[in-house]
């Protein structure tokens, strides 16, 4: 349960985190915070490792937070001059997250590594309760990123007036598989973020999926694949999912390579789904 903590409460700005390591290692419940009750804006928080990040257990993680109307500060992890860490670990439920609950901005995510992987109901999350804009999360993995585990993945939610942030992956191998999910959705006024995924092959298995939905009047996130070599999505309750069901529009959904080429070889196999719905006013992406 060890902290570290940067906090304002007042007009003042609160410092940054920056730790600046060869391998970083969180478990039982540890904690990296940066945090806004006032005015002033959230600090920074930076991990720049060397060769490992590993994150692991529930409540462990890096958060950063606005619940007034300063902004939240941003969540970085790479190596150092923004390279890529070689191994980057979030797993048992961790987290990395930013999130606002006032009229100040949540902070943005950038993961920077060679391999990349959310494993166990680990995630990423980036969410608005107020009016404040969500943060983006942007992944770059330059060999791998995997995605396993109920409840696990990469998630951007607006529930306010607030829009959601985006998220963008980009990786040559995207695999996702045991209920791993990137979703991006809106319950408020405020629109939901759109998700592009860059990679040159996607594989999803067992119940993995990409949702975008609204439940409300905000609108739905556009969900983009752009796959340069291939597309796999098998398995009953895998897929890519649009949805919504009150009175704001659903996002498209598209899949092609890029410049909106064909992707060479697109498979849907064994009960998995591309669906895009609408149970409300709102149209169907």
């Amino acid at each position: 349960g060890g902290t570290i903590s940067v906090v304002t409460s007042g007009a003042g700005n609160a410092g940054n985190i920056a730790l600046n390591v060869n391998s970083f290692t969180q478990t039982s419940g540890a904690r990296v915070e940066s945090s806004t009750n006032g005015a002033g804006a959230g600090g920074a928080l930076g991990v720049t490792v060397n060769e490992l990040v590993s994150i692991s257990g529930a409540v462990s993680g890096l958060f950063s937070t606005a619940s007034s109307t300063g902004d939240a500060g941003q969540i970085t992890v790479s190596a150092p001059s923004l390279a890529p860490v070689p191994t980057l670990t979030i797993a048992d439920g961790a987290k990395i997250t930013v999130a606002t609950s006032g009229a100040g901005n949540a902070g943005s995510v950038s993961l920077n590594a060679n391999t990349l992987n959310l494993t166990g109901g680990a995630q990423v999350i980036s969410s608005t309760n107020g009016a404040g804009q969500g943060g983006s999360v942007a992944i770059a993995a330059t060999d791998s990123m995997s995605i396993s585990g109920s409840g696990g993945g990469l998630f951007s939610t607006a529930s306010s007036t607030g829009n959601a942030g985006q998220i963008n992956v980009t990786t040559p191998t995207l695999t996702m598989g045991e209920g791993g999910t990137i979703s991006v959705a809106t319950s408020g006024a405020g629109n939901a973020g759109n998700i592009a995924l860059n990679v040159n092959s996607f594989t999803q298995t067992s119940g993995a999926r990409v949702d975008s939905s609204t439940a409300s009047g905000g609108r739905g996130g556009d969900l983009t694949v752009t796959a340069a070599n291939s597309a796999t999505i098998s398995g009953a309750g895998t897929g890519l999912f649009s949805t919504a069901s009150s009175t704001g529009n659903a996002g498209q959904i598209t899949v092609s390579a890029p410049g909106l080429t064909p992707v060479p070889t697109l498979t849907i196999a064994d009960g998995a789904k591309i669906t895009v719905a609408t149970s409300g006013a709102g149209n169907a992406g």
